[in-house]
């Protein structure tokens, strides 16, 4: 299910396995909202906005929307993070059965509501991911990825209160 890319040794998920997931990810209520959700904030914020899910254990992007203050990326679905580049991978090991992150960091992104990385793997942009929750469980992020300015995740800063305001709004919705 997944397909090298040229020469270079590089791995995707191949177009079938993309197939499939865009045809559970329709049929899914939560994540639909997710979605419409993350793009209704891109479009407030003008920042990039990505949803991610548990794909095979790790966090992967389901849904990338560029945003026009953001520098291009190459963030679409399929690509995979890892928890040194990924607020969104780190908070979904904060939530895991066996975090691979400091007990204490855990601790504090689950306090917060949110995760932040900078500087990884693009110097000089950052990201803010905060959860999506189903039942009480886990079940995908929305994340806005920008410039540190604009990531900072002290409370009063404007996009991370719109972030954890939208995920807030998912929370309360019906399934």
């Amino acid at each position: 299910m997944i397909e090298q890319i040229g020469d270079a040794g590089r791995y995707a998920l191949s177009d079938a396995t993309l197939t499939l997931a865009r045809h559970v990810i329709r049929n899914d209520p939560t994540l639909r909202a997710t979605i419409e959700t993350a793009r209704s904030l891109a479009t407030d914020i003008e920042e990039m906005v990505t949803v991610d899910c548990l794909v095979q254990q790790k966090p992967t992007v389901i849904f990338a929307i560029q945003g026009p203050r953001t520098p291009s990326l190459s963030l679409r679905p399929g690509t995979r993070n890892r928890i040194g580049n990924s607020a969104s991978a780190r908070l979904f090991d904060a939530w895991s059965d066996a975090p691979e992150m400091a007990p204490s960091l855990c601790r504090i992104i689950r306090t917060g509501g949110y995760a932040h990385a900078e500087g990884t793997p693009v110097p000089h942009l950052a990201s803010l991911a905060a959860p999506v929750f189903r039942g009480g469980a886990l079940v995908a992020s929305i994340s806005v990825i920008g410039f540190p300015d604009a990531m900072a995740p002290e409370q009063e800063r404007p996009v991370l209160q719109a972030l954890l305001a939208a995920t807030n709004v998912l929370q309360e919705a019906p399934a």
